[in-house]
């Protein structure tokens, strides 16, 4: 028996495999009413945080979802915010303090 024999599966297109994450980013969003960390949604759909923000980003690309809140990362990063940027922060971190 040859190996297209032997396989049970039928191939998936690349196209229907991501068909299939977006359906899925985009049911659990609904789900929650819209509103998910790019964490939560690497949760309930099982990636991880890279790749759900991956996905999350093209679907921002293509209309399907608008990002409406940027995360403070409390970790190192490669790049260094610039003085406005961190003055920016501190304001927005001090807001979020203030607010009960």
């Amino acid at each position: 028996m040859s190996d297209a024999e032997n396989s049970a599966e039928p191939s998936v297109s690349a196209e229907a495999w991501w068909d299939a994450i977006d359906a899925s980013v985009l049911d659990v969003l609904a789900a929650a009413g819209g509103r998910l960390t790019v964490g939560e949604i690497a949760a309930k759909v099982g990636m991880s945080e890279d790749a759900a923000r991956s996905v999350v980003t093209m679907l921002a690309e293509r209309g399907k979802v608008r990002i409406a809140a940027v995360e403070v990362r409390t970790r190192p990063l490669a790049v260094a915010p610039s003085r406005a940027g961190s003055a920016m922060t501190e304001t927005s971190v001090d807001r979020r303090r203030a607010t009960p």
